[in-house]
């Protein structure tokens, strides 16, 4: 029996509604053996023991529910640890929950965690409370701090969930729908709420598509998808692992944004405006952006990629022009994908990026597009 029914508090019935739209003590009590029992056994089903992973983040704890279940089924030096955005959830765990330490984090990265500190990381519905940029900026940081070979245990709602969020969008504040790549398609809804965090919060809702899964976790390995597990509400389970020998991701150095914005106007020399971004690489292989461009239309658009090493006389790394495959429709609502491979490179590198319009379809004379370079990273 857990120490919880004992001698600790139970979590207040406000928090327990908050997490799990249930504020019965006893139904948080009794989920505890079926969640460890459920957890176990999808693991096992993708090739892991729970028990060989030794520290283990709780990403989004909550109350602690995953904590409480498996508090007396660790093993000796078999560590848990939990991260959570609301401070009065953080605080109640903080204060209840002794033998895992508990951390109030921010809703933008990084951690407060070293870089490979964890076997496994556990996030249930944690990526379905997210805006889009925000789901590649944790996707990496959880990248961070697993340990090469590290797994993420992650839930979201997956494609059954469209119909649900499209049914919402009138009593909505904001419903969005967008395309990723070729077959990516990511829904996000904010409902009305008197609450100042506008992320990681439950009146916030995302679902995935598995080619939206795919561009987000490029750096992982896919190991296993369970469509509408039997995890909260039905949500789509995956198994992920951070390879073996996989390097870690490179972000633009010095800058926060997730997207990077081109002037439609060209440059002074007369070529196309272009934004450069300084990367240091440790020898990864290929560099990803997903260009959005506006306005709405049909037009070909040609994207340029330079990566330059840095220095004098620094080496041309790549220097390539790519279309968008199979696609001249353009517009707010899509996220192409241009990746490129890289030759083996350590050091501080420059990249371009830039375009060049070809034929404008049903772009008026008048117009120029504007382009958002998002999410540059290297893999």
């Amino acid at each position: 029996m857990s120490l919880i029914t004992n001698s600790r508090a139970l979590p207040p019935p406000h928090l327990l509604q908050r997490i799990a739209n249930n504020p019965s003590q006893a139904d948080f009590v009794d989920s505890f053996d079926r969640l460890r029992e459920t957890i176990t056994s999808y693991l096992e089903r993708s090739g892991f023991d729970f028990a060989s992973f030794d520290d283990i983040l709780d990403f989004g704890c909550g109350v602690g529910r995953f904590m409480f279940a498996f508090e007396n089924h660790l093993r000796p030096g078999q560590t848990i640890r939990g991260a959570e955005v609301h401070a009065e959830c953080a605080q109640w765990c903080r204060d209840n929950i002794p033998f895992a330490e508990t951390t109030h984090t921010s809703i933008n990265p990084p951690l407060p965690f070293d870089d490979g500190q964890f076997g496994l990381v556990y996030a249930l519905s944690v990526f379905t409370h997210l805006r889009l940029d925000m789901q590649f900026r944790w996707a990496w940081e959880v990248h961070r701090v697993l340990k090469p070979g590290g797994v993420l245990f992650a839930t979201i709602h997956g494609p059954t969930f469209f119909p649900l969020f499209h049914s919402f969008r009138q009593h909505a504040e904001t419903y969005e729908m967008y395309g990723i790549g070729e077959d990516g398609f990511f829904s996000y809804v904010v409902f009305p709420s008197p609450e100042e965090l506008d992320q990681g919060q439950v009146h916030v809702a995302s679902a995935h598509s598995p080619g939206v899964i795919e561009e987000q976790f490029a750096a992982f390995e896919i190991v296993k998808r369970f469509p509408f597990s039997d995890m909260a509400g039905g949500q789509d389970l995956y198994i992920l692992r951070k390879p073996l020998h996989g390097r870690p991701i490179a972000l633009p150095a010095e800058t926060t944004d997730d997207c990077h914005h081109v002037l439609p106007e060209p440059g002074p020399d007369g070529a196309p405006e272009a934004i450069e971004l300084t990367f240091a690489l440790d020898g990864q292989k290929s560099f990803t952006v997903h260009p959005r461009v506006r306005p709405d239309g049909s037009y070909w658009i040609d994207f340029h990629i330079e990566i330059q090493a840095k220095g004098e006389g620094g080496e041309t790394l790549v220097n390539q022009t790519l279309r968008l495959p199979r696609s001249r429709m353009f517009g707010a609502s899509h996220y192409g994908k241009l990746a490129v491979p890289v030759p083996t490179h350590r050091g501080e590198v420059t990249v371009r990026l830039s375009s060049t319009l070809g034929e404008r379809g049903s772009l008026p004379e008048t117009v120029e597009p504007m382009i958002e370079w998002c999410f540059p990273h290297f893999v």
